[in-house]
């Protein structure tokens, strides 16, 4: 809706114009591969494609959905696009709000989100070494999932410090 909302802002260049086009046309694809994937994971793990049917139609509302659309993001960027991801970011930062949501509303528990994060650093890995050619090791990619330490002025931030310490302890 956002990227509509800007494509019909006036006095757009034709650059500008092309650029939403470009990103309503992206978007488009990544929601269309979402949703066969949720189509396809349906016959196997009905919680997984429930998650990837809501992320499909919209952001994500609690802690598995938002790892699942940083997998889905990994892999288009990978594997579709041939892009080399480097970092998908501060993890600690970006998923604390789902984190602290699902620990208040009790939709996870603090083990069953440290289990869901020690599977999500390991999926990556797994496809990784699945396709990788011999002497590949799956641990040269783990820096990719790595959230970057904390700076001295966020350390006494609760957001930084709980995320961050599980984080590091599972890898």
């Amino acid at each position: 809706d956002r990227v509509n909302a800007e494509a019909k802002r006036d006095g757009l260049s034709a650059k500008q114009k092309d650029f939403y086009l470009s990103c309503r046309i992206a978007l488009e694809g990544a929601i269309c591969f979402i949703k066969r994937l949720a189509a396809q994971t349906e016959k196997i793990n009905k919680e997984n494609a429930t998650a990837l049917y809501h992320i499909a139609e919209g952001a994500p509302q609690n802690t598995y959905e938002a790892m699942q659309l940083l997998i889905v993001y990994f892999f288009l960027h990978e594997n579709v696009q041939a892009t080399r991801v480097r970092t998908l970011g501060r993890l600690d930062l970006l998923l604390y709000p789902f984190y602290k949501n699902d620990l208040q509303n009790g939709t996870f528990t603090k083990e069953e989100i440290k289990d869901m994060i020690r599977f999500f650093f390991n999926k990556p890995c797994g496809a990784v070494n699945a396709k990788a050619k011999a002497g590949v090791l799956c641990n040269s990619y783990r820096h990719f999932f790595l959230p970057f330490a904390a700076s001295p002025l966020e350390k006494s931030s609760p957001r930084v410090q709980t995320l961050s310490k599980i984080m590091s302890v599972i890898l």
